[in-house]
């Protein structure tokens, strides 16, 4: 039996895990009150392939359960016919809330960290300085914030915040939490890195990069902004790896990258379809003795750096991590082991490869951690955004602002 009332609120994948009743005597318990927020109906359900044992469950109920009201009773079934509307407006919400807070994450990593929800509309924040959380937690009451003291679930180091309201009143709240946060707990270094780190780089030279960008901003600014991309994304994979390793296209870009990041070790990537490039720059790194390594590209700039770290210790517990573009691709992969699978019959350059890739994984029973949802930048669209990103990099705000003067967030 499993209490699936989070499954279909899947806030970092988008894609809901298989249910129990799939499973031989499997089965499912659900209800109105987390997906949709419709708690005070108190409406739920059992679900089952086992008609005998629903019917046993029908016989108990007529004689111990109180009767539903025939409002609430109508109120359930208008959304349950609207289910899937209704979930992805609340969804839609909560995703925007958790790219809020994962950037806030990254701007107050000096204070908390976390390991991400895979499900649900709260997040479990953990304060470096412990000992201030009760303190934290009564200045934020009197402020007007509600978050819950984790000694309630046995962890007093940690607060439990809710993202599924909206996103101004979201946004207002993290405000006041962070001032409250700097003013209450002690600064502490972020923990040294345990993983590795590659970076799947091209080289930014005029023509070889972001094509559909140079359309639009010409063949040189484009190469100027994908180098400062590079250079952005490589620092902060050094600053999140035990090692970093750079798998570079074309050959002979392998000089080049190599002075860029003296010490890194570079080499280039085969000839091959794109999967086979993936798969072949884990397979080096992890016969060179790479530990729980994480891949990323050079497309997300303004990556939170603090989601490596996040990933190479959920890679402690789990086979394979994504993080999740947002255009269906996915900005990181991890895994401790070259898995094959994960690069075959994948729809590249699709808003498919996401969901494939997860397919894949689940389909072989490997265990998969989806990290928050981030954005590359593919588009004019996707560069305006980057053009006001809190978290933009030296190299990539040099490289714009050398264009045209843009206002460009401090």
């Amino acid at each position: 039996m499993a209490d699936e009332v989070y499954r279909p609120v899947a806030t970092s994948s988008g894609q809901a895990a298989a249910s129990a009743i799939d499973t031989v005597g499997g089965v499912s318990i659900g209800d109105l009150s987390k997906p949709l927020g419709l708690g005070g109906l108190r409406i739920g359900w059992i679900a089952s392939r086992d008609t005998e044992f629903m019917r046993r469950c029908s016989t108990v109920l007529d004689y111990f359960s109180g009767s539903v009201s025939a409002l609430s009773s109508r109120v359930a079934v208008a959304a349950l016919s609207q289910f899937e509307s209704h979930l992805a407006t609340h969804l839609d919400r909560a995703r925007k809330n958790l790219s809020a807070l994962t950037a806030f994450i990254e701007q107050h990593e000096a204070w908390i960290d976390w390991m991400p929800p895979q499900a649900g509309y709260t997040a479990f924040l953990r304060l470096k300085d412990g000992a201030s959380v009760p303190q934290l937690v009564e200045r934020l009451g009197r402020r007007g914030v509600f978050v819950l003291d984790g000694s309630v679930f046995e962890s007093p180091d940690h607060v439990r915040v809710g993202y599924g309201l909206t996103s101004r009143r979201f946004s207002n709240a993290l405000g006041v939490f962070g001032d409250e946060l700097r003013a209450t707990a002690s600064a502490h270094l972020p923990a040294p890195s345990h993983g590795d780190v590659i970076v799947l780089a091209k080289d930014p030279s005029s023509g070889r990069a972001k094509t559909r960008l140079a359309v639009d901003l010409g063949a040189d600014y484009t190469a100027k902004l994908c180098a400062a991309f590079v250079r952005d994304s490589v620092e902060l994979a050094a600053a999140r790896g035990r090692r970093l390793y750079i798998s570079c296209a074309p050959a002979g870009a392998v000089e080049a990258f190599q002075s860029l990041a003296p010490t890194a070790r570079c080499f280039a990537q085969p000839e091959a379809a794109f999967g086979r490039r993936l798969l072949h720059a884990f397979e080096t790194a992890i016969s060179d003795g790479a530990r729980h390594p994480v891949l990323i590209g050079t497309d997300s700039p303004t990556l939170p750096s603090h989601l490596l770290t996040v990933a190479q210790r959920a890679l402690k517990l789990h086979d394979v991590v994504l993080g999740p573009a947002d255009d269906g691709g996915y900005y990181l992969i991890g895994m401790n082991v070259p898995q094959p699978v994960l690069f075959d019959g994948i729809d590249w350059s699709t808003d498919r490869v996401l969901s494939q890739t997860l397919d894949h994984a689940r389909s072989r029973g490997l265990s998969v951690f989806v990290l928050p949802a981030w954005y590359d930048v593919d588009n004019g669209q996707e560069l305006d955004r980057l053009s006001s990103d809190p978290l933009l990099r030296q190299h990539t705000r040099a490289a714009l602002a050398s264009h045209h003067p843009v206002e460009v967030a401090l």
